[in-house]
């Protein structure tokens, strides 16, 4: 190996812990980064193996791996729509709102709503997530679009289920009757009373039911109860066993109405109980939705929106990503990643299922850096530049030794 070589050797050493320091500046500058995944160095040696004996040229590369995998502390939040990660996986983003915009992953969960309603992160990603219909479920089908929590409000939600806890007397003659009225709303917001009434039949513990809008009859069927009080069939197409009744109703075609009167074999509905006939408790939901006064993020990712007029509503699924080699994802601007060949394809679960981690609303996942352990990083690279430095210098000085001799 020449002298000449060692300049080569010096110079891809100060050049490699160059490359570590600038790591460092990188992890010490987004200490307090959302969801920032620190930046750790690898050294490896260059050798080209001499077998004359005339020595062996050499030198050193650096390289960056993020330690994606290793999970921040996570932070208890004032901000109910900043969200983090407890355990494997990311958030699903996409760059811009359009369907058409590049998919990144993140674990910066400090997601607000901008002027547009739309929830972004900090670093501008929009969150993906799958629409819900008004039962909660995701249709067959649906990909995930950008959320858009202000997408509801002033919008009519049509009653789709109305629940009655009522006790009907087991001392009723035939032929007694017992009416509930409740309000439904169709998908304008249009509002109507509906009627249920109960109508006591010959047979034992059995009660006829009508659904009835004024004068019109809806729907029609026959609560039967045990020896107990407690319910035992529905039938009818009143049956909530099957297919929910289409109410129709003019200029806002027709919506399909769930009737519950209670689990079977139990008295957590309707009941017959030698007691007075009452109501205990009914509820229907729907109406007009106005102003949006909360967000509310379950645990495994579902996104509920509440209205002053105490309506919940379910709005959003909150999707999981997780990769077989997450540490091996390419990092790109805004504190995001992108697949690899190395990462594998991601897949996307509910968020506690197949390995995914579950969604911690109102809060967010610090840093993963370690301020002492850089500081200890930078006196390390510092002094090998430093020690490296003095190859280039050594070296030069042996040059000109060596042009000394032709004086």
């Amino acid at each position: 190996m020449t002298v000449t070589s060692s300049l080569a050797v010096g110079i891809a050493g100060m050049t490699a812990n160059a490359n570590a320091m600038s790591g460092v500046a990188d992890n010490i500058a987004n200490l307090n980064t959302v969801g920032y995944k620190r930046a750790s160095t690898a050294f490896g040696s260059l050798v080209s193996d001499q077998n004359d004996g005339n020595g062996r040229l050499g030198g050193v590369t650096s390289k960056t791996i993020s330690l994606i995998s290793k999970q921040g502390l996570i932070q208890a939040s004032a901000n109910q729509t900043d969200l983090a990660i407890d355990g494997k996986g990311f958030f699903v983003t996409r760059t811009g709102s359009s369907a058409t915009d590049p998919v990144a992953y993140s674990r910066s969960g400090s997601f607000t709503p901008d002027s547009d309603g739309y929830l972004r992160n900090t670093d501008g990603m929009y969150i993906q997530g799958y629409k819900l219909d008004s039962t909660g479920n995701v249709p067959t089908g649906t990909g995930f679009t950008p959320i858009k929590v202000s997408e509801l409000a002033g919008t009519a939600l049509p009653t789709s289920n109305f629940k009655i806890n009522a006790n009907l007397d087991s001392k009723a003659t035939t032929g007694t009757q017992f009416t509930n009225s409740f309000t439904y709303y169709d998908s304008l917001g249009n509002s109507r009373q509906l009627s249920l009434v109960f109508t006591k039949v010959a047979a034992a513990n059995s009660w006829d039911c009508d659904l009835k809008d004024g004068g019109a009859l809806l729907g029609t069927g026959n609560l039967t109860f045990d020896t107990n009080g407690t319910l035992k069939t529905v039938t009818g197409t009143i049956n909530t066993a099957t297919t929910p009744l289409s109410i129709a109703t003019t200029g806002a075609g027709s919506s399909p109405l769930k009737l519950n009167f209670g689990t079977i074999g139990t008295a957590d509905g309707m009941r017959q109980l030698s007691e007075s006939t009452a109501v205990i408790s009914a509820s229907a939901d729907g109406g007009f939705l106005g102003t949006i006064t909360n967000v509310d993020v379950s645990s495994t990712g579902q996104l509920d929106v509440l209205f002053s007029d105490g309506t919940r509503r379910p709005f959003y699924k909150l999707p999981v990503a997780t990769f077989l080699n997450a540490d091996a994802l390419t990092t790109i601007a805004g504190n995001a990643y992108i697949e690899s060949p190395d990462s594998g394809s991601a897949t996307i679960s509910d968020p506690g299922s197949r390995g995914a981690g579950l969604i911690k609303a109102s809060s967010l996942e610090a840093s993963n850096v370690d301020l002492a352990e850089e500081f200890s990083d930078m006196i390390r690279y510092q002094r090998a530049y430093s020690a490296t430095s003095k190859i280039i210098t050594t070296a030069d000085e042996m040059l000109q030794e060596a042009n000394n001799l032709k004086r």
